[in-house]
Formats: structure tokens, sequence, C-alpha cells
């Protein structure tokens, strides 16, 4: 069965993402599985023994019951593990429609550390990745999401599903020129590619409203302007930590924590998104 994952730590953070989470499992009427890693406990150090790992495991549930507080009417589900947090949640997309993290975890050292567990899902994880900011989005703002090419049909989908009833931003950048001046058959050359890939799905998606961004800028800094006042911004991952093949990883770590709306991660090489075929001629 699909599910709605979201990863808990008894942040506020946390809760805000089970929330955000809880609310995607409602609408494509899923469970929502809470899911959270025991640290291992390092061998042969004084005091870490089973009664201290009992305490981590009483806490643990803790967390869950509070994080199953926040879900609003959805069927819950929960997973307590020892592990570390990337590959379980990893384990977990194989099976899930979405997994969900917040931004921050609790404390420094737990926002760093769910820094880089963020990234590590966002490129490994066999389903979309949603990183929950630290505050809630807009209500009702648009759907924004980056594309780089033709290929990037997986984002698409996802974009399209999640702004259904609402406003979609579609946004591809190039790289400005750096010793050349503007070429005004390039840039139109770019806006009419856009809009014939964007074409099929907004025939299969009447009631979104699309808006089309052509621009020829740096790509980091054109989408974080566009998610201002966004619901949710949507863009690719092809693995190792990496954006769509235009991010690099330090980036992406920057567009995941400074982003002022949740970020999707789309693994574009996702078999199980559908894609919409060039119509013949």
């Amino acid at each position: 069965m699909s599910t709605v994952v979201v990863g808990v730590d008894g942040s506020r953070t946390a809760l805000r993402a089970v929330r955000w989470a809880a609310s995607e499992a409602r609408t494509r009427d899923v469970p929502l599985r809470l899911a959270h890693a025991e640290m291992p406990l390092p061998q042969g150090i004084p005091g870490l023994d089973d009664r201290t790992r009992q305490e981590m495991h009483e806490q643990a549930l803790r967390w869950l019951d509070e994080a199953a507080n926040q879900a609003g009417g959805a069927a819950v589900q929960y997973r307590a593990q020892i592990a570390l947090a990337a590959p379980l949640l990893t384990a977990e997309s194989e099976r899930a429609d979405l997994v969900v993290l917040g931004s921050r975890g609790t404390g420094s050292l737990a926002s760093l550390l769910l820094g880089s567990t963020a990234v590590a899902v966002g490129a490994r994880s066999s389903c979309p990745v949603v990183v929950v900011p630290d505050h809630d989005p807009t209500p009702g703002g648009p759907v924004v999401c980056g594309i780089r090419s033709v290929d990037d049909t997986a984002v698409l989908a996802r974009a399209f599903e999640q702004a259904r009833g609402n406003r979609l931003v579609v946004v591809s950048t190039t790289r400005p020129h750096l010793l050349s001046s503007p070429d005004a058959t390039e840039d139109a050359d770019h806006s009419a590619h856009l809009a014939r890939t964007v074409e099929p799905w907004r025939r299969r998606h009447p009631d979104v409203q699309v808006e089309l961004i052509a621009r020829r800028d740096n790509p980091t800094r054109t989408l974080r302007e566009w998610a201002r006042g966004a619901s949710l911004l949507v863009v690719g991952s092809r693995g190792r930590g990496t954006l769509a093949g235009w991010l690099h990883a330090s980036t992406s770590q920057a567009l995941l924590h400074r982003t002022p709306c949740p970020v999707m991660l789309v693994p574009l090489k996702a078999p199980t998104v559908p894609t919409v075929p060039t119509p013949t001629r």
C-alpha cells in the first residue's frame, strides 16, 4: 500500500512537516507513516547500556505519539527503528508516494545532520522528497516548477498534480552570456521550446492556470525569487546531491534551507510517474 512517509525527531519543524504530510495523505487518501530513526549507540562507552537504549526508545514513542496528534484525521502508521535517518527514509521511499522532512532538527548539530539527511534522501529516494521549512507557506500560493529540458517529464507530472485547481508557474533558465550581448533569437527559441514542452501537460490539466517563465539567469536565484509567496517549489533530482543536473550539492543545500516554501525533489529516474507522449502530427 502506498503511504506518505514523514521523518519524526521531536523538533518543532518535524511537527510542521507532519502537518504538511498529513494534509497530503488525506488528499491522496493514503496512510500517514511516521518514521523515527533511533541513533545507534557506539560500543564500549561506559554508561551506554540497555537502559539507555530503552530510554531512547521510550522517547521515540513519545515523539511519535506527539506527531500522531498532529495528523488531523489521517490514518497513522508508526515505525521506530535503530538506524541512521537517511538509510531508513530511503528504504521507506521504495513503497511510498512521498517522503517528507523538516528542514531543521532539534539543536544545531541535529539541524546540520537533518540538512545532510535531506540531501542524501533527496539524492537516493525512489519517490519525491519534500523538505518543509520552519514556517508556514503562503496559503493559496502558486506551485512553482523548475525544469531544464523536455526530459523533465517527471517534474512536470508532479508539479501539475500538486497544482490541481491552482496556479502553476513553470520556470526554465539558461545561463547568461558572460562575454557577449543577449541574443534575442536564442531567447525567443527558449520561450518557444518551453511552451512546446509544457503544452501536452496544460491540455491534460485544464483546471491548472499555467504561467511560463523563460529567463537567462542563475537558476538558483530565479527559483528562489519565484518561490516567494509560493505554496511549493518542485524541482528534479538526478541523484548524488544535484538538482536536475544544474545545481551543485552546495547550491542544493542552500535551496533546501533558504527557500521560503516547501521544496519537492523529484527523482528523474522514477519509473512510476506517468508521462505524456508528444502528440503526433
